[in-house]
């Protein structure tokens, strides 16, 4: 593969890491990353900015009515189903976030190698 073919896989490692990709692209470039050092590489150097995106940001409670709009709007969605409506709760301080598919596909291609 020649430089030109790779700068597309480097331009998606970000899309990719914050779960942006739509998915047939996530699998192609989940199948790239599990054979690139390079990508692993670039991977594991962005995990750390990526993994403190939420804490840089003031984490806002939004409004009771947009949650109850929201709400609706999954309920029309599930034909009416019953669907439990209960508040949010933020993780404590320090708690450990979520991460985006990007860790785990990254891990299950590596494990596949």
């Amino acid at each position: 593969m020649n430089v030109n073919d790779h700068d597309r896989y480097d331009e998606e490692l970000a899309a990719f890491m914050l779960d942006a990709l739509e998915p047939e692209e996530e699998r192609v470039f989940v199948q790239h990353l599990g054979g690139c050092e390079h990508c692993q590489a670039r991977e594991r150097w962005l995990r750390a900015s990526v993994d403190v995106l939420p804490s840089s940001v003031e984490q806002l409670e939004p409004p009771p009515a947009l949650r109850e709009r929201l709400v609706d709007v999954v309920r029309r969605g599930a034909g009416g189903a019953q669907v439990a409506a209960r508040p949010r709760t933020p993780p404590p301080p320090g708690a450990p976030r979520r991460r985006g598919r990007g860790g785990a596909a990254y891990q299950a291609a590596a494990a596949a190698r």
